[in-house]
């Protein structure tokens, strides 16, 4: 199990400093966990530091929470944006509150990827008390609460350099939407030079034991070995450079050094304009099934095909509808 996510040790003294509950979470990371949670925050919802870091703060929603207002929370990560609600939460003990929640993106210098997002929850009485707020344009906190957590992030916190050369030119809202394809598979630049990662399922990551970040940047070529057919990466090399897919089985190397078979299938994901932006590669390992059956050294069984194209399928409909999609400025729902 892969350990929770943190923020370093001079990062997390600054934003203890700042007194008032509120989150901040990673957009980069599947599932957008929370990487630093205030003592305020923990004492107004129950939770302990260890029930918080590594979650999505959707625990803290219920049965009787807006599920307008979430739609709007979603659609402002999505578009990397701020946005102010006000929702029905939930304590750990089940007891309700409501919470004035204001969440903003934090950037790195000069770029357009968020570093992190800032959540900041404040209690209110009523709903009615959460609109006055909200029509004074007050976000419920001090004035300078939401500016000394951003200034802290963009000091210590991960660069904007960094999180680009991670995650390529993906927006982040169709990283949001990719990490949902429950498939092990990996997405490549097709117009960088040597074609590297942009984005790695988790279902690949735990595959060939590689974490994310030993992933991103690189050429799918590191899980090449001294026992991988030369003839089948010739023919990956021949249809990408025709902007063909192509469907191989190649025999890989986790991180550890063991061989396993792959069923790779790789193809081409074009933008709304119909230019090839990537490639995709989605990686079924058949070593179980090769030993038990093995009918099928060179050929692609139906279970397989069906594997590889609905996770194309899925990729190429969220690349398509993200293209040229954007968004900006103070969204509130009520």
């Amino acid at each position: 199990m892969a350990p929770p996510p943190h923020v370093d040790i001079a990062l997390e003294a600054k934003l203890r400093e700042v007194r008032h509950s509120f989150v901040v979470s990673d957009p980069r990371q599947p599932d957008c966990p929370v990487v630093f949670a205030s003592q305020e925050f923990l004492d107004m919802t129950g939770y302990s530091a260890k029930e918080v870091i590594g979650r999505n703060c959707r625990f803290m929603q219920g049965p009787r929470t807006s599920k307008r207002s979430v739609a709007a929370l979603r659609c402002a990560v999505n578009e990397q944006r701020p946005c102010q609600v006000r929702l029905l939460n939930y304590r750990k003990d089940g007891s309700t509150f409501w919470n004035l929640l204001y969440i903003a993106p934090v950037f790195g210098e000069g770029r357009k990827l968020a570093t992190c997002f800032v959540g900041v929850q404040t209690e209110v009485e009523s709903p009615l008390k959460a609109d006055e707020l909200m029509e004074e344009d007050q976000i419920g906190c001090e004035g300078n609460t939401v500016e000394r957590i951003t200034e802290a992030l963009k000091e210590l916190g991960p660069k904007g350099d960094e999180v680009e050369k991670e995650t390529g030119t993906l927006k982040s809202s169709l990283l949001l939407t990719l990490m949902t394809v429950q498939q092990s598979f990996v997405l490549v630049d097709a117009k960088a030079k040597d074609m590297p990662i942009v984005h790695a399922s988790r279902h690949f990551c735990a595959m060939c034991g590689y974490p994310e970040r030993e992933v991103l940047g690189r050429n799918c070529r590191f899980l090449q070995g001294e026992g991988t057919c030369r003839e089948e990466v010739a023919k990956i090399t021949n249809a990408i450079s025709r902007e063909k897919p192509v469907t191989v089985r190649l025999l890989n190397y986790r991180k550890d050094g063991t061989p396993f078979w792959n069923s790779l299938h790789i193809a081409p994901i074009r933008n709304a304009d119909g230019e090839v932006e990537f490639f995709i590669g989605v990686q079924i390992d058949v070593t179980a099934a090769d030993a038990l059956e093995p009918k099928h050294p060179e050929g692609v069984t139906m279970q397989e095909r069906l594997q590889h194209s609905g996770a194309v399928g899925a990729v190429r409909v969220a690349v398509r509808a993200q293209s040229g999609h954007k968004g900006e400025g103070l969204s509130r729902c009520l």
